[in-house]
């Protein structure tokens, strides 16, 4: 019988063959075999006269409650039992031989990834558990666990197919609650590829603005690095043989600290266009990280800030360059204290979750303006002011990570600070699966 449902949702989906209609979709409407849909139903039984495929005004809960209450109604009210939060309902590759209604209460749906549970929903009072993969004679798909205290029905497939022969309602009901869960399946399918696809776009257009910004900067870098090199040499040695009294020696300063920022800006562009090959080898980010805290911990802007550190001990080592590394996370913990103007709390965490390993960095500032989040890791944006920074370190941190096929996300409430996350594979050439690298709320 549930072979002739598998039929009849075949049919819904690809329409009539061989002149066959879809009338016991339509319960109390005349069939090709009177005498085959007269043996399915019971004596008495008076379905109603409605299509519950071309309803679409029945919601989908409605018309998976329409089913629970034939099901009972043709089972004689089964038993059902009361379970408790936390009792598992099915396993992840079991094979299901039956369903499970939940009259109340609420289970979750989860996988087990790299040794932990991931949520992927919840379902509350009215859901049917295994019907799809029942329907579709495979495994099951997520492992299901009572989220609270839930009242079931379990129902075996046994009685599904006798269910089935008896009661022609139940078998329309059946057919189009199935019809309804592949619909919506396939549209959050769609939906979801359509989101990859808008990511990739985005992503390729993002590629090849820095490609241009990275060719103007290369050449700008080029053409001005040799005649610099001279105006730092020669200031400084202008420096050197001019006297601590000589009124002149306040000038000569200021210009070798400006040539001395010109030759950090070339350096950064030169970096930012010709980013070096990272050297990876096994690395500890607790360690790298632990490393970058010790360099920065002496100095001034460090004296008012509170570092809170929640490092997970177990951290697997990532694939990596730990000089490029510690780069970029010196460079996120310098921006979140002058986020902050050298006083407030930092909290740095880092942690393992599906296969990649995170280091968080949430700081106490003003948050970042919903215009300047789009743009935080565009080449010379800075909300610094003129004389502080290149607008280039997280331009160049953003391309070492991803050469690590890695990401950085951030994500900040205006007013409230911010929060930078980098996200690296475990595994060096495990492509990384991030639908967007900012967030506002």
């Amino acid at each position: 019988m549930v072979r002739l449902v598998a039929e009849y949702l075949d049919e819904a989906v690809r329409g009539p063959s061989e002149g066959r209609q879809m009338a016991a979709m339509n319960v109390g409407e005349p069939v090709d075999n009177p005498a085959s849909t007269k043996s399915r139903r019971l004596p008495g039984e008076h379905a109603p006269n409605r299509s519950f495929l071309s309803d679409r005004t029945l919601a989908d809960e409605d018309l998976e409650q329409a089913m629970i209450d034939e099901l009972e109604r043709v089972l004689d009210h089964p038993p059902r039992s009361r379970l408790p939060a936390g009792t598992l309902l099915v396993t992840e590759g079991d094979t299901i031989d039956g369903i499970t209604v939940v009259l109340d209460g609420e289970v979750s749906l989860f996988r087990e990834v790299d040794g932990r549970e991931v949520v992927f929903h919840h379902l509350t009072a009215g859901r049917i558990i295994g019907l799809m993969a029942l329907a579709q004679s495979r495994p099951a798909v997520f492992s299901v666990k009572a989220a609270t205290d839930v009242n079931v029905l379990p129902v075996s497939l046994e009685q599904i197919d006798s269910a089935l022969r008896d009661s022609p309602s139940l078998t329309a009901s059946f057919v189009s609650v199935l019809v309804r869960s592949l619909a919506r399946r396939n549209v959050r399918s769609i939906e979801q590829q359509l989101r990859i696809r808008e990511f990739a776009t985005t992503r390729i257009k993002e590629s090849e603005r820095l490609a241009v910004v990275g060719q103007l900067a290369a050449g700008v870098a080029h053409e001005l690095n040799n005649p610099l090199q001279g105006i730092v040499s020669y200031s400084h040695l202008l420096l050197e043989r001019t006297d601590e009294d000589d009124p002149r020696r306040a000038s000569i300063e200021k210009i070798v600290a400006q040539a001395d920022r010109c030759r950090t800006i070339v350096r950064a562009l030169l970096d930012f266009s010709r980013p070096s090959k990272p050297q990876k080898q096994p690395s500890d980010l607790n360690s790298i990280l632990g490393n970058c805290l010790d360099l920065l911990e002496g100095q001034t802007v460090f004296l008012n800030v509170e570092v809170d550190q929640d490092l997970d001990p177990a951290l697997p080592l990532v694939t990596a360059d730990p000089a490029q590394l510690q780069q970029v996370l010196v460079n996120l913990i310098i921006n979140a204290i002058e986020a902050m103007d050298a006083q407030g709390h930092l909290t740095i965490s880092t942690r393992h979750l599906n296969g990649y390993v995170e280091v968080e960095f949430s700081d106490s500032g003003p948050g970042i303006s919903p215009e300047d989040l789009e743009r935080v890791f565009d080449p010379f944006f800075s909300t610094k002011q003129a004389s502080h920074g290149t607008g280039l370190g997280l331009a160049i941190s953003y391309g070492i990570v991803r050469e690590h096929q890695g990401e950085i996300t951030v994500a900040s409430e205006f007013g409230a600070g911010a929060t930078f996350v980098v996200r690296l594979p475990i595994e060096a050439d495990r492509p990384l699966e991030q639908p967007d690298r900012t967030g506002v709320s």
